[in-house]
C-alpha cells in the first residue's frame, strides 16, 4: 500500500489541478482543499473518528491581509456520502452508467489508473 500520492493534471486548455492524498497521519482525518484565485474553500470532517463535519470558506480581500472567514458547523450526522458510495457501486454492479456523474467517476477511475500505469 503506498503512503501518500500526488498528481499533477493539466487539460486540454491549460487548466491545472493538484490532488495530494497520504495515509501516513496516526490520527483519522478528513480535509478537502479547493483552492481557487481569489478564495479557498476547506472541507473537515466526516463526524465519529474524523470529527466534527466543517465547511470553511476564506475570501482573499483586495488588499490582501487576513481573509474574510465564513464557518458552517454541521452537528447533525450526515448520511450522504454513504448513500451516494451505496448508488455509484449499485449503479456499476448494474452496468447502469445513465447518470452523467457515473461517467464523471469512471472517467476519474481511468485516469487514475493511467497514472498508475506510468
Amino acid at each position: 500500500m503506498e503512503d501518500s500520492a500526488f498528481l499533477l493534471l493539466k487539460s486540454n486548455k491549460g487548466q491545472i489541478a493538484q490532488l495530494s492524498t497520504t495515509c501516513l497521519e496516526w490520527k483519522n482525518i478528513f480535509s478537502f482543499e479547493i483552492m481557487l484565485q481569489k478564495a479557498k474553500i476547506q472541507i473537515d470532517g466526516l463526524g465519529g473518528s474524523y470529527g466534527r463535519e466543517k465547511l470553511t470558506i476564506f475570501k482573499m480581500k483586495r488588499q490582501m491581509g487576513p481573509p474574510d472567514v465564513e464557518q458552517y458547523l454541521f452537528p447533525k450526522e450526515d448520511n450522504s456520502w454513504k448513500q451516494e458510495n451505496a448508488d455509484f457501486f449499485r449503479r456499476i454492479k448494474e452496468k447502469d452508467f445513465s447518470d452523467k456523474a457515473i461517467n464523471n467517476a469512471k472517467y476519474v477511475l481511468d485516469v487514475v489508473d493511467k497514472i498508475y500505469r506510468k
